[in-house]
């Protein structure tokens, strides 16, 4: 299993898999990623609320929304995996 990395970010802590990758360098150096997207997406969301965040990655938004939808809220976080959607593309 690769070795997980630990970054603390606005949002909380993650354990991601590889510091080259552009979302993974911005939330270690800024502690964010696509900030403005999160605060436009978050702002249609209501406490209570479900939301489904779909192709999650580290689950950046999936945290946001978390905050957002607060205690009596729920999200669903799906990442799809790069063997299975190439699948799903050839059929």
């Amino acid at each position: 299993m690769p070795k997980k990395n630990r970054i603390i970010t606005r949002y909380g802590e993650f354990l991601v898999p590889d510091v080259s990758d552009a979302v993974v360098q911005s939330l270690m150096y800024y502690g964010e990623w696509a900030q403005d997207e999160i605060n436009i997406m978050t702002s249609f969301v209501r406490s209570g609320e479900t939301v489904y965040d779909i192709g999650a990655f580290v689950g950046t938004h999936a945290l946001a929304f978390s905050e957002a939808v607060g205690r009596d809220g729920q999200v669903f976080s799906l990442k799809l995996l790069a063997t299975r959607s190439s699948i799903s593309v050839k059929t």
